[in-house]
């Protein structure tokens, strides 16, 4: 079971989280530095329902990343789209680490049309279109 749909178009990386791994953390590593050899990295994480919660230690890595994320992306965004009392501890995860590590390119999105509307304007629909395709939304 792949745990992460990663899609690049250019300096567009997007991925949705279905289990965050040392290894997926790796692979979106290589495609954030390979991106950003075209020009600044705009970095999209989508985690919903199905997404599970990472251990700590991935957590930890994860935090860790940030700042690497941040030197190679001009925006990191993290879209959550998902309900219940799990999805709420992911959330207030989340937006613990950002608060933390958080700096002005880094934001938290309900749905990604809002993140790609503000992030991307004028790619938003190529990068909708694009994600349908290869199965990161429906």
């Amino acid at each position: 079971m792949a745990t992460e749909i990663l899609v690049t178009a250019g300096t567009l990386v997007m991925v949705r989280w279905l289990e965050i791994t040392f290894d997926g953390l790796a692979r979106v590593d290589v495609a954030v530095k390979a991106a950003s050899a075209l020009g600044p990295v705009t970095y999209v994480g989508l985690v919903g329902n199905a997404s599970t919660m990472p251990s700590d230690d991935v957590r930890k890595r994860l935090t860790a990343g940030l700042d690497a994320m941040a030197e190679h992306c001009k925006t990191v965004s993290l879209v959550l789209d998902g309900t219940g009392l799990k999805f709420s501890a992911m959330r207030s995860a989340a937006a613990a680490v950002f608060l933390v590590k958080g700096t002005r390119q880094m934001k938290m999105y309900a749905s990604l049309d809002e993140c790609l509307r503000e992030r991307l304007p004028e790619r938003r629909e190529a990068a909708l279109v694009k994600a349908r395709s290869l199965g990161v939304i429906d």
